[in-house]
């Protein structure tokens, strides 16, 4: 007697969803560490609840900084792919969530204990340098086809971005000056 085949669907009860989704995060959890312990492989990975929490996993053997650096190890080639598959990704993510703030929420297995727990100082950390990254994107894409850029609001940004660089390098030009005026005082 074998098991039912189940109907993959959306299930529509939030609370069993968010049941569903516990459970079968314990279970991916454990098959990946399974795994990175089994074949000795690194495993990164990002599951987004159906509340919009998001969970950091890495494999416990290795630092998040370790596999990071095993990943930009590899080839340009091979990079640009993966980097192409991923900014793809997002887009359509951030196609379907536009002008959303979604909270973040890091949690992590614990090495020694293999629970999962949340990190404050992380979750701040990682909120400022989500914010800092969306602001550079922003900018660095206006600047890629500065001809087709047609959204007042990038140019705005565009346009501070250069204001800022400027009175940034009028700054440094006036300390230098007044170096030089000491000296030759």
């Amino acid at each position: 007697m074998g098991r039912k085949k189940l109907k993959l669907e959306r299930i529509e009860c939030p609370k069993e969803r968010s049941s569903k989704y516990s459970k079968r995060k314990k279970g991916i959890l454990k098959k990946a560490e399974e795994l990175a312990l089994l074949c000795n492989i690194s495993i990164l990975m990002i599951l987004i609840s159906p509340t919009e929490k998001p969970t950091l996993f890495h494999t416990p053997s290795r630092s998040l900084c370790q596999i990071l650096k095993e990943f930009l190890g590899t080839s340009i080639q091979e990079r640009e792919e993966r980097r192409a598959y991923t900014t793809k990704m997002l887009k359509k993510v951030l196609v379907e969530k536009k002008d959303e703030e979604v909270p973040i929420v890091i949690d992590y297995l614990s090495p020694d204990r293999g629970e999962v727990i949340q990190d404050d100082k992380k979750v701040t950390e990682l909120r400022e340098t989500r914010r800092l990254l969306n602001e550079k994107t922003s900018i660095l894409e206006g600047w890629k086809n500065v001809a087709e850029v047609n959204d007042l609001g990038r140019l705005n940004i565009m346009e501070n971005y250069l204001a800022s660089s400027i009175s940034h390098i009028r700054n440094i030009l006036k300390v230098k000056i007044q170096e030089e005026q000491q000296t030759v005082i």
